[in-house]
């Protein structure tokens, strides 16, 4: 026995577009999308039996009963894997992540309530493969045993009763508007907006002039260090959103993490990038890929410098803790809503001709990724590539073409 065979009348067909808005969550006729597959039609269902209480139908049986029409021709939408009719508009059950509405207008969340309680709402995913400005949708389902049912203009034949036999036609003329804009392709360094802001690190430095085996200490003296830190955000450059600006999902896509013994890193988080260079004075540089959490180096960690005439070796020790918070850009530490950043600690040696003593640089030419999504649904991958020359400052690039 089918689910189906209790059907008595189909009481409500409705459709809507979701989108959160400051007040929370409300549907609008008419809405703006980014044509990327992640946002939701929502379709209202009220179903009575034959008794005349509301119907329950399982969720799945539903997804195969609905359907989205051209409201005007009440012909159907293109489901994923059709080549049927209004391409470029195709839409799919499958939930690819809600993804909000870039403008929206004509709310109509107090029209469903007025017909009391809806039975169940459905979810399809609606996208466009190109740009496209858009038509009148509504919605359709196909009841077994019954017959077809939209609420396009001119609306169904169909008898709205069992078997389809009994009752009047279903006329329930009701659309949303819709229209697709371009997606954003974050790969492009035209689509992202970076800042670069720096600090210097207060903290005492010990320098020690120790014996090429480090077994013993001479001449100690101590350094008020003129040692940096930099906070490169990366974030949407377009779009303008509630979530500050920030990207909904950031996956990081790397070959290996850096590590150095003589560091003790904070949260044992391990950069990505370690490469020390000479120069002026002696530079060494850790570098940190979208950090989610507090990175740094802990008090007692310590890098070792070897003179390049002398061969003595000197030995930079960090006497507290230096980390990337503080600053208005500053990674956002918050999981629910992080920042695509790059934290990179520049610790400095003020000794000229000085270079690494017993350890080496680590991914010196890293190409770090990071796959983003934005509150829009809008993708793409952010390269992060390190470079250095003969100068002794490294330089991080982001999505470099």
């Amino acid at each position: 026995m089918s689910v189906w065979d209790d059907f008595g009348k189909l009481e409500l067909l409705w459709i809507n577009i979701l989108n959160y808005d400051n007040d929370g969550y409300n549907n609008h006729k008419y809405a703006t999308i980014f044509g990327n597959g992640k946002n939701q039609a929502t379709i209202y269902i009220r179903i009575s039996d034959k008794n005349k209480k509301i119907l329950i139908i399982p969720d799945d049986e539903l997804l195969k009963a609905v359907h989205l029409v051209h409201y005007t021709e009440g012909k159907r939408l293109n489901r994923q894997g059709d080549n049927s009719n209004y391409k470029p508009w195709v839409y799919t059950n499958e939930d690819l992540g809600y993804a909000k509405v870039i403008s929206t207008s004509n709310t109509v969340k107090s029209e469903v309530s007025t017909y009391g309680e809806y039975g169940q709402v459905i979810k399809l995913y609606l996208h466009a493969t190109e740009p496209n400005e858009g038509f009148k949708i509504s919605a359709g389902i196909d009841i077994p045993g019954v017959g077809n049912f939209n609420t396009s203009e001119m609306g169904t034949i169909t008898r709205n009763g069992p078997e389809g036999k009994t009752g009047s036609a279903f006329k329930y003329p009701h659309f949303v508007h819709i229209k697709a804009i371009t997606p954003i392709d974050y790969g492009s360094k035209y689509n992202v907006l970076v800042n670069k802001g720096s600090s210097e690190i207060s903290n005492k430095i010990k320098i020690s002039k120790v014996g090429n085996e480090r077994q013993y200490l001479k001449d100690i003296f101590y350094f008020n260090g003129i040692s940096k830190r930099e906070d490169i955000s990366i974030r949407p450059k377009e779009i303008k959103s509630n979530d500050k600006n920030t990207f909904k999902v950031i996956n990081v896509i790397r070959d290996k993490k850096a590590n150095l013994d003589t560091v003790k890193f904070l949260n044992n988080n391990l950069p990505d990038i370690i490469v020390g260079m000479g120069g002026g004075s002696f530079l060494s540089y850790f570098v940190f890929v979208a950090p989610q959490d507090l990175v740094g180096l802990m008090p007692g960690s310590c890098i070792y410098g070897v003179e390049e005439f002398t061969n003595i070796v000197y030995k930079y020790e960090l006497s507290q803790k230096v980390t990337n918070y503080g600053g208005s850009d500053s990674p956002n530490l918050s999981s629910s809503s992080p920042s695509a950043a790059v934290f990179i600690l520049q610790c400095n040696i003020p000794l000229r001709n000085v270079g690494k003593f017993n350890w080496y640089n680590q991914n010196e030419n890293a190409v770090v990724k990071m796959e983003v999504i934005d509150s829009y649904g809008n993708s793409g991958i952010i390269t992060i590539k390190s470079h250095y020359g003969d100068s002794s400052i490294i330089d991080i690039t982001i999505n470099e073409e």
